[in-house]
């Protein structure tokens, strides 16, 4: 016998609880949170994973599902229309992503698929022109990659960044430049003082400039 404390209590019913052999995988993503909430740092993924004899990485992308997959999601999961492999990767991506992803998609219970409709709405780290540190938004990680979530922050950060680049070169040589909209279009030539494009590589007159 021993006497255990209201907090204790609620762990050791977690624990057995989650020890069961037909615990549906909604119910153990949410146990596993429950778990980890009681004492963060005593309950990690790790630790989780040692009392219940699952493998920490299992553990984590469990309680991802439990902390991230939106409402509807869960629902699907929940009643057996989505596999652990959808929801985990749903759950790897912000919930205003997840609304984003079209339905057919979904329905394919597909997970590359899945994945590869979630590329195509983010911004890798590799195209940012600013300090990706001055970036809040949140981020989504995929094989090992980084992207930005949030496009219409990461669009205002890169235009900000590429003024800041246009106003270099003005100091310097280049006392024309100027940054472009982003329905101008562009061709891989310009005039350096009207900024029209050069087709064909046509000749300009002493009057018309360089």
């Amino acid at each position: 016998l021993k006497n255990l404390t209201d907090d204790e209590v609620r762990i050791v019913q977690i624990v057995e609880n989650l020890q069961r052999q037909d615990v549906p995988p909604l119910e153990e993503a949410e146990g596993f949170l429950k778990l980890q909430l009681e004492d963060p740092k005593k309950w990690t993924a790790a630790a989780i994973g040692l009392k219940v004899g699952k493998h920490e990485r299992v553990v984590q992308q469990r309680i991802t599902i439990a902390k991230n997959l939106g409402k509807s999601f869960k629902e699907r999961f929940a009643a057996g229309k989505m596999t652990v492999e959808i929801a985990r990767t749903l759950a790897g991506v912000p919930q205003a992503l997840q609304s984003k992803i079209p339905n057919w998609a979904i329905e394919q219970n597909n997970a590359s698929r899945i994945r590869e409709q979630i590329l195509d709405m983010v911004v890798p780290f590799a195209s940012a022109a600013f300090e990706p540190a001055d970036y809040k938004g949140e981020i989504v990680e995929e094989a090992g990659k980084k992207y930005f979530a949030d496009v219409g922050q990461f669009d205002k950060l890169q235009k900000a960044a590429a003024q800041a680049l246009v106003d270099k070169l003005k100091k310097g040589l280049w006392k024309t430049a100027k940054l472009l909209d982003d329905d101008t279009e562009t061709t891989e030539y310009r005039w350096g003082d009207d900024l029209q494009g050069i087709y064909d590589h046509q000749p300009k007159t002493k009057a018309q400039g360089k």
